[in-house]
This record gives C-alpha cells, sequence and structure tokens, in this order.
C-alpha cells in the first residue's frame, strides 16, 4: 500500500501520532495515519499535486479550471496566489532539508523519523502544534507507530 503526500503533509502525519485517536484535521490526515498504524509496511510517495489527504479534504471542491493542485478540484490555499507560492515555497524546503525529490517513494516509518529528524521545530511559529508534533516525534521514535 502507498500513501501520496506533499511533503508538507508529513508533519501532519507525525503531528496526528500524537492525537491518539482524536482526529486533530479536516483533510485526510487522520485516515491516513490509521493506514500507517494499521499496514506495516505502507509506502509513502512524495507528491506536489492533490495528495491523499487533499482527496479526503472536506474543503477541496470541485472546480471545472482546477487549481495549481490539479485538475478538477480547487482548494482555498490555491485561492490566494500568495498562499499557493507560500505552501509551493515550504515544499521546495522540505524536499531539500529531507534530500528526497518528487516521486522519491519510502517506507512511512523511515520518511516519517527523517523529517523529524532533520525538522525537529517545524511547527516553531505554532506553539500547540508544536508541541503535539513533539509528543507524535517522541511515539515515532520510541515504538512502532501502531
Amino acid at each position: 500500500m502507498v500513501v501520496y503526500l506533499r511533503p508538507y503533509h508529513l508533519f501532519a502525519v507525525i503531528r496526528q501520532l500524537a492525537t491518539g485517536r482524536t482526529e486533530e484535521d479536516f483533510n485526510g490526515i487522520p485516515e491516513i495515519t490509521r493506514k500507517i498504524r494499521n499496514n506495516s509496511g505502507t509506502g509513502i510517495e512524495v507528491v506536489r499535486v492533490f495528495d491523499d489527504a487533499c482527496n479526503l479534504c472536506a474543503m477541496r471542491k470541485k472546480s471545472p479550471n482546477g487549481c495549481i493542485w490539479g485538475e478538477k478540484y480547487i482548494c482555498p490555499s490555491a485561492k490566494n496566489i500568495r498562499r499557493a507560492r507560500e505552501v509551493d515555497k515550504s515544499n521546495d524546503e522540505i524536499i531539500r532539508d529531507l534530500g528526497v525529490w518528487v516521486g522519491t517513494r519510502m517506507e512511512a516509518i523511515d520518511i516519517l523519523r527523517l523529517a523529524a529528524r532533520k525538522r525537529p521545530f517545524h511547527y516553531s511559529k505554532n506553539k500547540p502544534w508544536q508541541n503535539q508534533y513533539e509528543s507524535g516525534i517522541k511515539i515515532l521514535f520510541s515504538r512502532d507507530v501502531r
């Protein structure tokens, strides 16, 4: 089984690990985290377009023109060009920091641990999220994610 994720969603999965079964996001992150927990050997492939988190997001809407992230749908983050550029820039920085590229496929546990090692303070501007993220990192390194 393979999960397709944009780089910045890696950190949301780690944050979700800390919340247990409580769903912290309105997108597909809780479901993706369950898949990773329930299926050892799940892979993650890095993508730049709508990913599995987006595909399950309640905020994604049908659009005949699509958006920067893909065809047939629009995401609120793509409506504001400044925000879309920030997201794109952030994804580029994450790809660089992790030493991966679009199309990289790794076992989920390995790429999530890599992300945590390379960016331990990813949510430093949002204290509650950073606290959850740090708790997720502890879970990620202390045992299997299940």
